[in-house]
């Protein structure tokens, strides 16, 4: 998760902490956990595909797209 927020211009603390993306924050309160991100200003949390889709307001799915093609990772579509 640090390592995705990082990738896509999350600037985060030596704590893991950066400021909300979807507030106006004067001080860090979003932490990045390694599986999901919380804002202790606003409460807004969510995994990675979650982050990546409200940063360039995207579908999960396309989310999910765009995190593949970044990382290299293949999408498997499901019938």
């Amino acid at each position: 998760m640090t390592e995705v927020a990082h990738y896509y211009g999350v600037r985060m603390t030596g704590g893991s902490f950066a400021n909300c993306l979807w507030h106006e924050d004067r001080t860090p309160s979003m932490k990045i956990y390694e599986d999901h991100f919380y804002c202790y200003g606003c409460g807004e949390h969510g995994d990675m595909i979650d982050l990546v889709g409200r940063l360039f307001s995207v579908s999960p799915f396309q989310a999910a797209q765009r995190l593949a093609r970044d990382f290299g990772y293949a999408v498997l579509y499901k019938k």
